[in-house]
């Protein structure tokens, strides 16, 4: 992970070392992560917040700046279990008017706005624990880190490219905006890699449950002879 101050020191030698724009490559850094996020929503780093619930909560708020939530699950003393998402739709269609039913322990919930809406409402006091991932967005501290660590060369280069502009060196500026780019289209590219697969091989008649007779034909070794 690379801080604000990391990363405007690493534009400093492409631009003469001109500390005097300081001003300039932060907004540089603050509109490159902004455009990256216009074209793709980078996975951030994912944050855990509980959020607690009475009786009669209808909802349970999401964190500030959340983009994606990942996760919801309810909290009770030491038990916990997942909360379904569903689509509101889905929930409507089944449950019109869900005001209208016996309050419960929650255990389906849809995404509104920047509410997690439960259902059934909630009969008690409860904890929501949602993992969520956030807004990619620099503050105005210097020690704040990168929210989206494979956009660093990306936001050096687009930082550049802003300086340049900036001092009217219009011809430097597109050069970078070009490098800027491509460290863009690497970026995306390495956030939608998907993990390699492990396949696992199941001999047949594994399946069958177990204490029961296996007919011959089903059997994973029928007609394999010991050594």
């Amino acid at each position: 992970m690379s801080t604000r101050a990391e990363l405007r020191a690493l534009v400093l030698p492409h631009i003469g070392n001109r500390t005097d724009k300081t001003v300039v490559i932060n907004e540089g850094l603050e509109d490159g992560l902004s455009e990256a996020m216009k074209v793709h929503a980078f996975k951030t780093k994912e944050v855990e917040t509980d959020v607690s619930i009475s009786d009669g909560s209808t909802y349970a708020a999401f964190p500030s700046n959340t983009l994606e939530l990942v996760e919801a699950r309810l909290i009770d003393g030491t038990s916990s279990w997942p909360i379904t998402i569903k689509d509101k739709k889905w929930l409507v269609e089944r449950w019109p008017n869900v005001s209208s039913l016996s309050t419960n322990k929650p255990v389906y919930a849809y995404e509104e706005g920047d509410k997690l809406y439960l259902y059934p409402i909630s009969n008690g006091s409860y904890t929501v624990r949602m993992t969520t991932r956030a807004k990619a967005t620099f503050s105005d501290v210097d020690g704040t880190e990168n929210p989206v660590p494979l956009l660093k060369q990306y936001l050096v280069r687009y930082a550049v490219a802003h300086v340049f502009d900036d001092v009217q060196l219009f011809d430097f500026a597109a050069k970078w905006e070009q490098k800027a780019a491509t460290s863009l289209a690497l970026a995306i590219r390495a956030d939608t890699r998907k993990p390699a697969e492990v396949k696992q091989f199941i001999p047949h008649g594994y399946d069958i449950e177990p204490d029961s007779v296996i007919e011959p034909y089903l059997d994973p070794f029928y007609g394999i002879e010991d050594d």
